[in-house]
């Protein structure tokens, strides 16, 4: 799930940031993290609870290598949300600049590749499990 909104976020949400009347950013960009946060908070507790069960349940058919890689990428997009994206809307919301505008945007792709990573790990998680 957390792949394709970020895809939609990094695509289309943030670039459309840049068109928003200088006037109204704050307000914008405070909506948009509290309704943000409705929809994604869930799915990335879910996400990095199971991530974590994964590499904790040595009866599972599942390679050790693959759960850890799992875990370290969504514990990477956690600490990239909360410690790079989270604080660079939160500069944005008080002062408007291009330059945090365009590092909002840049390293937002830790966070997406990060995304289709899990994808790619999710599929060999099933196709491990399906040839068990």
């Amino acid at each position: 799930m957390m792949s394709g909104i970020i895809w939609f976020i990094q695509i289309c949400h943030y670039p459309l940031l840049g068109l928003v009347a200088k006037g109204d950013v704050p307000a914008y960009i405070y909506r948009n993290r509290v309704l943000t946060a409705y929809i994604v908070s869930p799915i990335m507790t879910v996400e990095i609870i199971t991530a974590w069960l994964l590499v904790f349940m040595p009866y599972i058919h599942v390679t050790l290598g693959i759960r850890i890689a799992g875990v370290a990428i969504v514990t990477l997009v956690w600490c990239s949300t909360l410690f790079v994206q989270l604080p660079t809307n939160l500069k944005l919301q008080r002062d408007w600049n291009e330059k945090t505008f365009r590092h909002l945007l840049r390293t937002n792709w830790i966070r997406t590749i990060g995304w289709s990573l899990r994808v790619l790990i999710a599929i060999d998680i099933i196709r491990q499990l399906s040839s068990f």
